[in-house]
């Protein structure tokens, strides 16, 4: 649904806005999922790209889109309750705002627990045995979100119920230190939230502190908002590097395990002693990175378990892939990408045009070459 928000006094221009509506999403995930053809891969991500190539839509950071559709879909496959739950046929299942626990989501995410500390060792039994302690919390707390909006300003507790009564997630403010998303999260009159990292590189050489320190609610939060003083044991925090190849030992599901002392303050004010509390962090890799096609023969239920996401198959990780390599700036990308539409068009195809190698020859020609001194070259 667009708004048209503001015309110019020349009547020249505009300013036009697509908030997103609960029940607009809802609608638009029955459609998509009651086809038969992967619709999303198919036509709807494409043509997105299209637009973002052609420069028509403003979405701020390419990886940050891709992680929101990314958690989108996690969402989805969570409340359906495929494949862990219950068979429901996609066509068949009514979206309503249902909210699924925690514990659910974090499993659609990032199961089995492969847990290690920030210098990669493995967690010793004692160690997982308080991590699954820690997991067995989220049972009791309630997440549901269908679309994300942007914030203006730093998120509030008011704000995270907010969102909540609209099913919806945060994006934070362009170029924020620490996290690009906030996804609230509830327990009766208690709210919380997960805090999520977005890195689109094929490696990021911050980590470990990007997943960890850095997705510390001092680090997001101003000192006068008052989930600055959440504990990091009472939130999520989830780290997404889109492009990075999971390997042995950072394989695509990781929980990262970090010790944090607990202050005189907070120790004194829950009747504690002094002590280092494990905190620990989601990690997921190679989200933008398909795995090989799968044979003939092989099912599609097999195919997407022998996958780290049963709810992304390879065509649409593809798709995400190519979004998040949009370089929309570059405009050698843009005119690739316009003739890529081109020569898989009919209409194309009745065009006498140059060739792609001719046209990227004509295009070198037609652009100045800037020497390093700022000078164009003669």
């Amino acid at each position: 649904m667009g708004v048209l928000n503001y015309v110019t006094f020349t009547n020249d221009s505009h300013i036009t806005s697509y908030p997103s509506e609960p029940v607009l999403a809802f609608g638009a995930a029955s459609l998509w999922y009651q086809l038969q053809s992967a619709a999303l891969e198919k036509y709807l991500l494409p043509r997105f790209q299209e637009m973002l190539m052609q420069r028509l839509v403003d979405i701020g950071d390419t990886g940050e889109v891709v992680a929101r559709i990314f958690l989108l879909l996690a969402m989805d496959a969570t409340v359906m309750l495929s494949p862990k739950g219950p068979k429901v046929l996609k066509g068949n299942f009514v979206f309503s705002g249902q909210f699924c626990t925690v514990r659910q989501f974090l499993d659609e995410l990032g199961e089995p627990h492969v847990l290690k500390n920030s210098n990669g060792v493995t967690a010793t039994p004692e160690q997982k045995a308080n991590h699954d302690t820690w997991m067995d919390v989220w049972n009791d707390w309630k997440v549901g979100f269908s679309q994300f909006e942007d914030l203006p300003e730093g998120p509030t507790e008011e704000m995270l119920w907010l969102l909540l009564g609209r099913r919806s997630a945060g994006v934070l403010r362009r170029n924020q230190r620490g996290a690009d998303l906030v996804i609230p999260i509830f327990s009766g009159n208690d709210v919380s939230f997960t805090l999520v990292q977005v890195k689109n590189r094929v490696k990021d050489k911050e980590y470990p502190a990007s997943a960890t320190t850095d997705l510390l609610p001092g680090n997001v939060f101003k000192e006068t908002n008052s989930l600055e003083k959440k504990l990091p044991r009472d939130m999520i925090r989830l780290y997404i590097t889109l492009r990075e190849e999971a390997t042995a030992e950072e394989p695509a599901r990781m929980y990262v395990m970090t010790t944090r002392r607990t202050s005189a303050r907070v120790a004194a004010r829950q009747g504690d002693t002094l002590q280092e509390k494990p905190t620990y962090a989601l990690c997921l890799r190679s989200v933008c990175k398909p795995l090989p096609e799968a044979k003939a023969e092989v099912d599609a239920d097999t195919e997407a378990a022998s996958r780290p996401w049963s709810f992304l198959p390879s065509g649409l990780s593809h798709c995400l892939e190519q979004i998040a390599n949009a370089a929309w700036w570059d405009m050698k990308e843009r005119v690739l990408s316009d003739v890529k539409r081109r020569d898989g068009s009919d209409f194309g195809k009745l065009l006498e045009v140059l060739s792609k190698g001719d046209l990227v020859e004509a295009l070198e020609c037609s652009q100045p070459i800037m020497l390093r001194d700022g000078r164009h070259a003669p």
